[in-house]
């Protein structure tokens, strides 16, 4: 799972389009990668349609009991994880 902003400032889409390509083709048969949008990715969603990448990219994911979240921005009351789950954020600005 990545935890957004996978398109940081300007992205090289060239780049980006082969780096995540070759990372889909890598993955074991019976693997899943999954994308939680950041603040960044605005336009990642419709690009890996266009590039024809099957990547899920959600503005959350729960995943046993952890709740994963970009966590750019506070969450919304009825998004918060219940009190038997962990929230687990991406955005990190260290300093």
């Amino acid at each position: 799972v990545f935890l957004g902003d996978l398109v940081h400032a300007v992205a090289d889409e060239p780049v980006l389009r082969a780096e995540l390509s070759a990372l889909v083709a890598r993955l074991s048969p019976g693997s899943e990668l999954r994308v939680v949008l950041g603040n960044h990715d605005l336009r990642l969603p419709r690009r890996l349609v266009e590039w024809g990448i099957a990547l899920p990219a959600e503005p959350l994911l729960d995943c046993g009991r952890f709740r994963l979240v970009h966590g750019h921005e506070p969450l919304p009351e009825e998004l918060l994880a219940p009190p038997d789950r962990v929230v687990l954020l991406g955005h990190e600005h260290p300093g």
